[in-house]
């Protein structure tokens, strides 16, 4: 803003110019540049080290599996020497007296005293809890268990206040590494997740929900130091089965998964080929209880290529499909070469899955809305709003039929489902080309998204933004996930799915998302070559659906699977 501008500039010319303290600043009054002149790259190269300088300062940590005793207890006693003296910084801390009551990290005095000290809010709360630790161990009676980011910050306080904290930590969607979890400033100079679990397996039982992968060098020390029988690594996501459910057209892709009264219901585009092809059409499938699947309806349109059905089960009982609508010049015939001329989102709405309306243009022309989402009634639509108010659909959109420098991403909002206007635009720039966008809501109204980058070598990028939707933050997950979904179940854990490349072959991948948006894989379903667009779903006994379509059996065909989810 202009005053801030002036007061900097004044600055600026005062301390750094000799100029005097008087003087009137003129320059900020009228902006001289636009941020597009200002650019330096049109693309960033891919020799760039700015997003990871931090690593090159100092080497991270690569420590060997101790072979002896002696070793081991020379590596834990050095870790726990920085730990206290360096990486925190402050040993007098777990001195103190006086235990901190709880709930400490939503006390922001307390939080801008860490920050003040030097400390990330992350290494500031571990350090609360190790106090309490300390303190009141009778407070932690039994086994304690905690999620994500939480379950790393209690693994470390227990470990610095040099007890278990409690009889056992059972350790649900940890992150694998302190990339992916709680900032702890220094840490990776010394040591990663796996040596700070092999340090806690120490000393009293843990669990991890996990990918027994991610913690080879904590099995192998605890079993060579006799302490095993304490690490326990539980699958959090097991298959069950895999079926191939249909094949019918030659192309049979882009899936999605619903339940509606009972019934579950998958949607794909049936074609000729991926794209241009003849005209594709969208076809539903329904199930009883996901074994056998027939088909419930067919949706076209006349010389409209329908593409990327997605469900949405609205609050009303009612099924929304959206699509998008491709329009090609030539011939549709077998072989003929076609080129996209135009595009144009598509609704359509049904009461039991087996009828449905005729696909409606929505938004404006060449914007493909990629998948609506419904935000249910009652959660706040602005930041502590107590009333809430009434269920909207919305969904991101991406322009098509331009070059993708130009393609930049925008929210669309929806009382109906039929109406849509654009409301924000979310798109993060950085020549991202971002497209493909699920949407999902927590219980506090704040929208999440999970989109695609097309740039290539890019990961896919999680967004997050409070009622009204109108600021975004950005992160990037660490993975690519093509054609992305997610959901978020009751107990706050995110599942997401998508394309990814496994060994250099692209598969379909399921894994967690942390409340941050670090993407942690669990499994790679039967999948290769032209494959995923999965669909998810909450299925019954701690099951997880997963509908998705892949080519490793030959053509491209639909699978649906079923994951055992660890509690």
């Amino acid at each position: 803003t202009q005053p801030l501008n002036a007061g900097a500039f004044h600055w600026f010319d005062r301390f750094l110019k000799g100029a005097d303290s008087m003087a009137v600043i003129k320059e900020p009054a009228v902006p001289m540049f636009n941020k597009d002149d200002l650019r330096v790259f049109a693309e960033l190269p891919k020799d760039e080290i700015n997003t990871r300088i931090d690593e090159t300062f100092v080497p991270l940590a690569n420590p060997p599996v101790p072979q002896t005793k002696e070793e081991w207890e020379k590596m834990r006693d050095g870790w726990m020497k920085v730990l206290r003296e360096k990486v925190f910084r402050n040993p007098s801390i777990l001195l103190d007296p006086n235990p901190v009551p709880e709930p400490v990290f939503t006390n922001h005095h307390q939080v801008r005293r860490g920050i003040l000290l030097g400390k990330s809010p992350d290494a500031f709360h571990v350090e609360i809890l190790a106090t309490q630790f300390r303190i009141l161990p009778v407070t932690i009676p039994g086994v304690r268990e905690v999620k994500g980011d939480e379950a790393a910050r209690v693994l470390l306080a227990s470990t610095m206040a040099n007890h278990a904290a409690a009889t056992g930590l059972n350790l649900i969607i940890l992150p694998s590494t302190f990339r992916q979890g709680p900032i702890i400033p220094g840490i990776l100079k010394y040591f990663d997740m796996p040596q700070a679990i092999a340090m806690a397996a120490e000393k009293t039982k843990i669990r991890i929900t996990g990918r027994r992968e991610d913690w080879v060098w904590a099995i192998q020390t605890a079993e060579k130091m006799g302490f095993a029988a304490n690490l326990e690594i539980v699958p959090a996501l097991e298959v069950v089965d895999v079926k191939k459910i249909w094949d019918a057209a030659p192309h049979n892709a882009f899936t999605s998964l619903t339940k509606s009264k009972d019934e579950w219901f998958i949607t794909f585009r049936e074609g000729s080929a991926h794209v241009p092809g003849l005209d594709g059409a969208v076809r539903v499938l329904v199930s009883k209880d996901g074994s056998a699947w027939e088909s419930a309806a067919v949706l076209t349109e006349s010389g409209i290529d329908l593409r990327d059905p997605k469900f949405c089960t609205s609050e009303d009982g009612r099924l929304m499909l959206s699509m998008g609508g491709s329009i090609y010049d030539g011939s549709p015939a077998p072989g003929a070469k076609r080129k996209l001329t135009g595009a144009r989102s598509r609704v359509a709405f049904s009461t039991d899955g087996r009828t449905w309306s005729a696909p409606q243009p929505v938004c404006e022309d060449n914007q493909w809305l990629w998948r609506v989402t419904q935000r249910p009634h009652g959660l706040p639509y602005f930041e502590n709003d107590p009333r809430g108010v009434p269920a909207m659909f919305y969904g991101i959109s991406y322009p098509t039929n331009i070059p993708e420098a130009q393609s930049k991403l925008s929210l669309w909002e929806s009382p109906d489902g039929g109406k849509f206007t654009r409301l924000a635009n979310p798109d993060p720039g950085k020549s991202l080309w971002l497209n493909e966008t699920t949407l999902r809501f927590d219980e506090s109204g704040n929208m999440m998204a999970l989109a695609r980058s097309d740039r290539k070598g890019t990961n896919a990028f999680f967004g997050l933004s409070k009622p009204p939707y109108k600021t975004w933050s950005w992160t990037d997950p660490g993975h690519i996930i093509h054609g992305p979904d997610f959901i978020r179940l009751a107990d706050g854990r995110m599942i997401y799915a998508g394309r990814d490349i496994v060994n250099g072959k692209a598969n379909t991948t399921v894994g967690f998302l942390t409340a941050t948006g670090q993407a942690m894989p669990m499994l790679v379903l039967p999948s290769g070559g032209d494959c995923s667009y999965p669909g998810l779903a909450k299925g019954p006994d701690g099951q997880l659906f997963v509908s998705y379509y892949s080519s490793h059996e030959g053509k491209t065909s639909i699978y649906f699977a079923r994951l055992k989810m660890a509690p």
